[in-house]
């Protein structure tokens, strides 16, 4: 059991350290503004989910309640020509987790 736990535990660490550096290569990728922004929906909505679950949704934090076509729409019109293909999948992927 202590060697089944140990393996878990180290498991856990490599995971933790991995996903560690994808949040930190994703939080350097966009502009600080935007960083700060939803760190502090994050932290509004982490210390009211109690006496609020919806703040919890954050689709309707961050959506303000429109639906999906409307935020690709707004993503869309952002977006320029300089946009790399890659740069344009990850909003579309940022707009998608935001609805889930």
């Amino acid at each position: 059991m202590t060697k089944v736990l140990t393996k878990k535990f180290e498991e856990a660490e490599v995971i933790f350290k991995e996903r560690q550096a994808d949040y930190e290569k994703q939080s350097n990728a966009i502009d600080i503004e935007t960083l700060n922004c939803w760190k502090r929906d994050i932290a509004h909505a982490e210390s009211t989910r109690l006496d609020n679950p919806a703040v919890m949704d954050i689709y309707m934090a961050q959506g303000k309640g429109r639906p999906l076509a409307y935020l690709a729409a707004h993503l869309a019109a952002q977006s320029t020509n300089t946009r790399t293909t890659v740069q344009k999948y990850f909003d579309l992927a940022i707009v998608v987790e935001r609805t889930q």
